[in-house]
């Protein structure tokens, strides 16, 4: 089953567990290894770390000491699930051809983001994500006269109409909290319809003949 909505969901229990300690949208380093305990032993070798902590270091980054945001999170995520090979041939298949072009697009959104040079401490700059959002439209509209599918770049217009003033400043959490909120919007329809309990490691089923 696609792999989106069950990390949206690992996200969200990410957060729910540690309420008690902090209300913030970003991950404490200790709830990213209670996750991934399971997987200490075939994640350290696979990433060649010697702790979990390099390990999280080294997947997951961090827009601060010990904590990391949604936009790392959900690209740390599908590289440990790409490594493990439990999604690979999976990911996004069972989509509708819009949802799966709009999650492509924010993919290339979070991927082009974690790029971008802070502008010291206040993050990004609105006109640094203006440049960004319009590389992201032409690709969109450069695709859609292929495969018609022209919700993706009525998306990204819709975000370039919304941004503040370029000498405005975001954070890297904001940009994150931003990007989980267009995911779930995008994915809202593949909530109610995908498989109940699915799991982002769940691996398939071997089929009778391979039995």
């Amino acid at each position: 089953a696609d792999t989106v909505v069950p990390l949206i969901a690992l996200w969200e229990r990410c957060l729910e567990s540690q309420r008690s300690q902090s209300q913030d949208p970003v991950l404490h380093w200790s709830t990213l290894r209670d996750t991934l305990d399971g997987l200490q032993d075939s994640l350290c070798e696979l990433f060649q770390c010697s702790t979990m902590q390099e390990l999280i270091r080294r997947v997951f980054g961090a827009s601060r000491s010990s904590q990391t945001n949604f936009t790392r999170f959900w690209r740390g995520m599908e590289e440990i699930m790409s490594s493990l090979r439990q999604h690979r041939q999976n990911r996004d298949r069972h989509m509708d051809p819009i949802t799966r072009e709009k999650v492509a697009s924010l993919r290339k959104f979070r991927d082009a983001v974690l790029e971008l040079p802070p502008q010291g401490r206040d993050g990004y700059s609105v006109w640094q994500l203006r440049l960004l959002y319009q590389d992201l439209l032409r690709d969109a509209q450069l695709l859609a006269e292929r495969n018609r599918i022209w919700e993706v770049p009525a998306f990204w217009e819709d975000c370039l109409q919304n941004l503040p003033p370029d000498d405005e400043f975001v954070t890297e959490d904001e940009v994150a909290n931003a990007l989980l909120t267009w995911l779930e919007d995008a994915v809202k329809d593949e909530e109610s319809e995908g498989p109940e309990g699915s799991s982002c490691f769940e691996t398939e089923e071997p089929s009778p003949e391979a039995s």
